[in-house]
């Protein structure tokens, strides 16, 4: 039913029984972090609510599922595509969707409102979001996309089925990788699948885009910055960031992760069987070296660091603050 979602199949079991047996809430929220496919998931759901077919939905085939699929459905709205960043999703957003969510659907049985970026809504507009929520026309459907739900009211929360997607088996996200993206060499798949920590998303940016690759580089030049234990160069290697807020921003989910399997080698001394062309990779190479240097609670205070930036990123703070406060971090461990 959902084949074209990888893996999370705990949850596609789920969703087909509700849907097969027409218990599927009027509204839903799809949490996980950005590349784990809640996008698609939310389109397979409007092409199974919306499905004309017979047997199983969706069957893929149907005028419906063709148009949801092509983005052309008019019962499938989307809001909030420009909404990218904390409080930009505003109340005005949510006063048009108002007006229209009680006009009858045009072609199918369900007009379905896709919220992206529900995490980014103001307070105002949760509110106004919320009085639909508790009072919906019969013929309205709710899918709320969001990357962390507590950004959310709890009164949200309480009136949506909620959804986690999470990031795939390596293995499994380089054999997806394969099949998109045929003719590499099996070790870009491994290394890809593994720098995204199986976030398909994230491993197909890896694979298509010269930028992303050069933030893994980035990311492994200053992780061995930091084990080196020069402040000078850690003021260096730093201060080049003091205008690239995009690059830093970028740079930092890649440290996180290589950082986190520093960890995982302080606790796993040997790689699992199958990641030999991973190893081999520099990246592969730079945490086990890492893994001999730093200790296990220097490693996650680390992690602590860069997860302070990150939330403050998400919370809009100022950049200049940002990188400051995460240098002066890093360098208390020196």
């Amino acid at each position: 039913m959902f084949e074209s979602l990888v893996a999370n199949h705990t949850l596609k079991e789920t969703l087909a029984v509700m849907i097969n047996s027409q218990r599927l809430s009027h509204a839903l929220l799809l949490q996980g972090e950005a590349g784990t496919g809640k996008r698609t998931l939310a389109k397979l759901i409007a092409q199974a609510v919306l499905c004309q077919g017979e047997g199983p939905r969706p069957c893929g085939k149907c005028s419906a599922c063709y148009k949801v699929l092509k983005g052309i459905h008019p019962d499938v709205i989307t809001v909030g595509e420009e909404a990218v960043r904390p409080a930009s999703f505003h109340i005005d957003a949510i006063r048009q969707l108002r007006q229209q969510v009680f006009v009858a659907p045009n072609e199918g049985c369900k007009k379905i409102y896709i919220l992206l970026n529900a995490q980014n809504m103001t307070l105002q507009a949760q509110n106004a979001l919320l009085k639909i929520l508790e009072e919906p026309p019969q013929h309205a459907m709710f899918i709320l996309i969001c990357e962390n739900r507590s950004a959310l009211l709890e009164t949200i929360l309480s009136r949506c089925t909620a959804f986690t997607l999470q990031p795939v088996e390596e293995s499994v996200c380089a054999e997806y990788l394969r099949k998109r993206k045929p003719g590499l060499e099996d070790s870009a798949y491994l290394s890809a699948a593994w720098e995204s920590g199986g976030n398909i998303g994230r491993a197909l940016q890896i694979l298509e885009s010269e930028e992303g690759g050069k933030s893994w580089d980035n990311a492994r030049e200053l992780l061995e910055t930091i084990c080196g234990g020069n402040e000078f160069a850690l003021l260096s290697a730093l201060g080049r960031y003091e205008k690239q807020k995009d690059l830093f921003a970028q740079l930092l989910p890649c440290l996180r992760h290589l950082v986190k399997e520093v960890v995982v080698q302080k606790y796993e001394r040997n790689l699992p069987a199958g990641d030999a062309a991973v190893s081999s990779t520099a990246l592969g190479q730079t945490v086990k070296t890492v893994s001999t240097r730093l200790s296990a609670l220097q490693s996650m205070k680390i992690l602590a660091i860069i997860d302070t930036a990150l939330l403050q990123f998400k919370q809009n703070v100022n950049f200049n603050l940002i990188l400051a406060s995460f240098c002066a971090q890093l360098r208390q461990m020196m």
